[in-house]
């Protein structure tokens, strides 16, 4: 905070103005001073010297983290006689260095009917963090449950900006099937609630929703976008994405394979059902 202090002439003679500046960390009630997030690393007070012809001087003051919370600090100006000339309370939010980061490592195991454990050890660099501001999540999955889960993470998050204007069949379809895939990797019975949240399921009905309706053609079957966006100013699709239906078609075929159905979808998600009643189910054929 910069001071300004008038200037003082008494017969044409100015005089020079000190003032000492003091930083104050202020303790909470009931608490003692080792339990400030902050600590002053340097003076207390610091004087600065004020003349008609610099009426402003900086003062400042370093502090050291010590924990994450909140700090409040209050500054005060005495002229040299003591008397205090200002006076101001800051609150200041202590944090860590930097935000959460991922680090993730993987080894293949190969599968055996003996009984005997194979221990493998893996080391993890940690990022340098303030002591005490971090914690640890360890995250540990076995086969392509990771893989699947962080892609479908990856599309739930820009789910919502991607179907706004111009809503992707690939993105729909991906959407659509995931979640039956991930239900494989738990046991039968399991609660969708358990592994997928409110917003996973609306995110998902969505775009089953899509890929059944507005990216759907009665004669050519799936399509790469919307009829208005892939055809702005035409008649409208002329020609099937073989491709595009094939893959689709031999998708929702591997999930029936495998024994993966929407019925725990449809359960979980009821709430988020249309209210017309439309079936969601993702029929395709060839």
């Amino acid at each position: 905070r910069l001071l300004t202090v008038p200037k003082v002439c008494i017969f044409l003679m100015c005089y020079v103005t000190q003032v000492t500046v003091t930083a104050t960390l202020v303790t909470p009630p009931g608490s003692n001073t080792s339990s400030n997030p902050l600590a002053l690393n340097g003076p207390a007070s610091i004087t600065v010297t004020l003349t008609p012809g610099n009426t402003q001087q900086e003062a400042r003051f370093n502090f050291r983290a010590r924990a994450l919370g909140t700090q409040n600090i209050s500054f005060t100006a005495a002229a040299s006689d003591g008397a205090v000339a200002d006076r101001v309370q800051l609150k200041v939010p202590v944090l860590g260095k930097q935000g959460p980061v991922w680090i993730a490592t993987s080894f293949a195991v190969r599968g055996s009917n003996s009984s005997t454990v194979a221990n493998r050890v893996v080391g993890l660099a940690l990022p340098a963090a303030e002591n005490g501001s971090g914690s640890v999540s360890l995250v540990a999955g076995v086969g392509y449950l990771p893989a699947v889960q962080g892609m479908y993470e990856g599309l739930v998050r820009q789910g919502l900006n991607s179907y706004r204007d111009c809503p992707s069949a690939t993105n729909a379809i991906a959407l659509s099937v995931i979640p039956s895939m991930i239900s494989l990797y738990h046991m039968p019975g399991t609660s969708v609630s358990s592994y997928l949240t409110a917003n996973q399921l609306d995110i998902t009905l969505k775009a089953m929703q899509q890929a059944t309706t507005t990216l759907a053609d009665a004669k050519y079957g799936l399509l790469p976008q919307e009829p208005k966006c892939l055809y702005p100013n035409g008649p409208g699709p002329d020609r099937a994405d073989i491709s595009l239906n094939s893959w689709a078609v031999w998708l929702v075929g591997q999930l029936g394979a495998a024994g993966a159905g929407s019925a725990g979808l449809k359960a979980g998600s009821a709430a988020a059902k249309p209210q017309d009643g439309t079936d969601l189910d993702l029929k395709l054929s060839s």
